[in-house]
């Protein structure tokens, strides 16, 4: 795979199609980083130790999920204008869906705050936020609907179950003419609807 000075999100996301790995990651974290050569390797551990190069970046493997985060040094540094631990409110929690299966790979963040994660393969996820400020927390998944929760952040750790519903797939009714397509209620002349069984198309 050969990449010209790309962003390592989107390095990743033609790692993905290439491995068949699903990787996790926060995309603010990763975006400063830049690739720029070519991926030969035996093993998704060589790719990644090419890819990451000098990045400051660790991973962890549990079966095709490869979840990607900033050394824990780095992430200190972030946090250094906190200089007392009593400032700090960790909040700590689960994403599932309405079947009560755990949701990985969901993007959590604090605008206000700058800060964000991922939840973890069984859906649980860690946010160290700052003590006393009010933030909203937006919850977002490919598929999902966006979920808002209003923080208050005046406990030491707060928790959390969050539910994600799926989005509304709505296809409006089309009118196929031969020609082109174009929607229902545009169209001006004699219409009749008919259902999928009753069309048969050979290609």
């Amino acid at each position: 795979m050969e990449v010209k000075r790309e962003r390592l999100p989107q390095v990743l996301k033609r790692l993905e199609k290439i491995s068949g790995y699903k990787f996790l990651f926060v995309n603010a974290d990763l975006h400063q980083f830049v690739f720029d050569g070519v991926v030969r390797a035996n093993s998704i551990q060589e790719a990644m130790k090419i890819v990451f190069g000098s990045h400051p970046l660790e991973y962890t493997i549990d079966g095709q999920f490869i979840t990607i985060n900033l050394k824990k040094h780095v992430r200190s540094t972030k946090l250094a204008h906190i200089s007392d631990v009593d400032k700090w409110v960790i909040v700590e929690g689960k994403v599932i869906d309405k079947h009560q299966n755990p949701l990985p790979g969901v993007n959590i963040t604090s605008k206000n705050q700058d800060r964000g994660t991922i939840s973890r393969i069984d859906g649980t996820f860690e946010l160290t936020l700052v003590k006393g400020q009010l933030t909203d927390i937006d919850f977002s998944f490919i598929g999902m609907k966006t979920e808002k929760m209003a923080i208050s952040c005046k406990e030491d750790k707060i928790g959390l179950t969050i539910m994600m519903e799926e989005e509304d797939a709505k296809l409006d009714e089309v009118v196929i003419t031969g020609i082109f397509k174009k929607a229902k209620e545009s169209y001006t002349g004699a219409v009749s609807s008919i259902s999928s069984e009753q069309l048969e198309i050979d290609i």
